[in-house]
């Protein structure tokens, strides 16, 4: 909304991902897009097909898009932008502060990473001819360079439990990783669903949209799981926007021992 995310939106997207292995290389192919003004960002309307909508049948809204005047409120608060880096702060602090409560460690990862050769892989996944669409580039979970910074990088899997232990999935006391986990198994057994013995045969599978590997890393295990033991193992690519984003991939994979 007014050309940026509202910072109480969830600090990462736990969406299923695309059926992928774990080599987080380059920050994407050459995509070119001319420059252009920052687009504003607009509520995502419901689709549906013409066989499931009648063609005269008026758009529907659904109930997570917001709407009324308490939307219109926010809208206009987080359109000042004192009060929005207010807001921004504030709230950042409380997700911190929750998560901490819940016994993800946050400062700690945070600092664990700052301090850890993960700048090192920069050079090796960044792109130089990429052109970056406009919404890429504006602020976003509270980032003023959205994920095109180190701090995006290095707080995404502490955000990530974070998000992952208020769904509350899990039993009392599930750990940060526990929690994503779980969910991530949910995801996991919904694709099967649809995928079946293709993704059980799969030899090359990709994650788009990676961001710091955990996906990457879960659907790996998750399919050596389902497969037979007599089958190949599974190469997984990672592939992501963000040079940052995958320079802290790269550093859990080389942790890992993964290639």
């Amino acid at each position: 909304t007014n050309g940026r995310i509202s910072p109480f939106s969830p600090p990462l997207r736990l969406v299923p991902m695309a059926v992928g292995a774990f080599v987080p290389t380059t920050a994407l192919p050459r995509t070119r897009r001319r420059s252009h003004a920052p687009t504003k960002c607009a509520p995502r309307s419901a689709g549906s097909s013409p066989s499931t909508q009648p063609s005269n049948a008026k758009p529907t809204t659904p109930p997570w898009a917001g709407g009324g005047p308490v939307t219109s409120l926010v809208n206009a608060v987080i359109s000042f932008e004192p009060l929005y880096k207010i807001i921004r702060t504030q709230a950042k602090q409380t997700l911190i502060r929750t998560a901490e409560q819940n016994g993800v460690p946050w400062m700690q990862m945070l600092e664990d990473l700052d301090q850890s050769p993960a700048r090192e892989y920069f050079d090796g996944v960044r792109n130089p001819d990429i052109d970056y669409p406009s919404y890429y580039t504006l602020p976003f979970h509270g980032y003023p360079e959205g994920n095109l910074c180190w701090k995006a990088a290095f707080e995404a899997e502490a955000a990530t439990q974070a998000v992952a232990i208020r769904t509350k999935v899990g039993d009392a006391g599930m750990s940060g990783e526990q929690a994503v986990k779980k969910i991530r198994d949910l995801l996991h057994e919904k694709v099967l669903e649809h995928a079946g013995e293709q993704l059980r045969q799969a030899t090359d599978v990709l994650d788009v949209a990676c961001s710091v590997g955990v996906s990457t890393r879960l659907l790996r295990e998750y399919l050596s799981e389902i497969r037979e033991a007599d089958q190949p193992p599974v190469r997984m690519t990672g592939l992501d926007l963000s040079p940052h984003m995958l320079s802290v991939a790269k550093y859990r994979s080389a942790l890992n021992g993964d290639d």
